[in-house]
């Protein structure tokens, strides 16, 4: 039931679900409030006085036709199940599944910067060797606090093109082939941006620009591998949402047909 919203666009779907929790909650409210009115009700065949207690006036409203249907309060709990269901599946699949998957990606983050920065004091290192008037602490180094300055920079945008790239989650539905595909596409990007923020920002003066770009070379298969951990993983969060929203829905439609006896 409902399995065709999947196919939808993201915001169309996350705009039907709001709006259908809304509607759900508005008809269960309006339930509500009809049944704990006020007024005193005298029976009678297709019309019913109420006493309006405000003003003690006698008022004739024509009775609704589901008065002492067998079937209302069942479709008052489906409205109310279905109601809930659907919030439930928002929040996995448009707040927690998110959170998740960004937590990992920022943790990952931390751990490539680091990486990159062990790397730079290396090559650093190795270029001070030779030159004695140099300063003998790396990180007080003028091109590491260059260099410092460019990967904050540098990971600021890559986890933000991340987040961009994790809003859409119609890769669950990709072949093992083609999401490699996806991810290896997504990742030469990110090291284009990188490539091209390290030539516009970085001014070293002992270790060049060129000599940099070597270095990095030499160390990109491990600096790929771990951002396509980061796709990997999100790629399994997702699908652990996934099995969490059709169990939801699942156990949703099971309740409407042992309620009514129909097959969804």
């Amino acid at each position: 039931m409902f399995t065709w919203l999947q196919s939808l666009p993201e915001w169309e779907e996350a705009l039907f679900l709001v709006i259908f929790c809304l509607l759900g909650f508005g008809a269960l409210a309006a339930v509500f409030f009809a049944l704990i009115r006020g007024g005193v009700v005298f029976g009678g065949e297709k019309f019913r006085m109420e006493v309006d207690p405000k003003t003690g006036e006698k008022i004739r409203r024509r009775k609704s036709p589901h008065v002492g249907c067998k079937n209302v309060e069942d479709i008052v709990l489906v409205v109310r199940r279905v109601a809930e269901d659907g919030d439930k599946i928002y929040q996995i699949k448009y707040v927690e599944m998110m959170r998740e998957q960004m937590t990992y990606v920022e943790n990952k983050a931390i751990i490539l910067r680091g990486f990159m920065s062990k790397i730079f004091l290396s090559a650093l290192s190795d270029a001070l060797k030779g030159d004695p008037t140099q300063a003998v602490n790396l990180i007080s180094h003028s091109d590491y606090k260059y260099y410092g300055l460019v990967l904050d920079k540098m990971i600021d945008i890559q986890v933000e093109y991340m987040r961009s790239s994790l809003r859409s989650n119609h890769y669950l539905e990709l072949s093992e082939i083609e999401f490699d595909k996806y991810t290896t596409e997504k990742i030469d990007m990110m090291v284009q941006i990188t490539t091209d923020l390290l030539n516009a920002a970085y001014e070293g003066t002992v270790l060049k620009r060129s000599e940099l770009y070597k270095v990095n070379m030499l160390n990109i298969g491990d600096i790929r591998a771990m951002v396509y951990d980061a796709f990997l993983k999100a790629r399994n969060i997702a699908k652990n949402c996934q099995e969490r929203i059709d169990l939801i829905a699942k156990e949703r439609d099971k309740f409407i047909e042992d309620l009514f006896g129909i097959q969804l």
